[in-house]
């Protein structure tokens, strides 16, 4: 007489518990890592757009015949030269 071998209820739920634990640890740090990759790119895309409008204001400062303060410093007005270069 051979006994058959088989798993019982008990390895059965501890062996899907152990798998829903994993999986909801792997899911986990997937979303982790995905939101701080988004946020890298955003952060990236932006420091990209403050050093091209950083360029312009400087090219402009630099191209200008004269500037000033207004507003207690918060405005800056600059006189363009005559032919139109900005």
């Amino acid at each position: 007489m051979t006994r058959s071998r088989a798993f019982t209820m008990i390895e059965l739920v501890l062996t899907v518990s152990l798998t829903v634990i994993v999986l909801v640890a792997v899911s986990g740090t997937y979303v982790f890592a995905s939101v701080r990759l988004s946020d890298a790119y955003t952060k990236s895309s932006l420091y990209d757009q403050i050093g091209g409008i950083a360029d312009r204001i400087q090219a402009t400062v630099r191209n200008a015949d004269t500037c000033a303060t207004r507003d207690g410093g918060s405005t800056l007005v600059c006189g363009m030269p005559i032919d139109g270069v900005d």
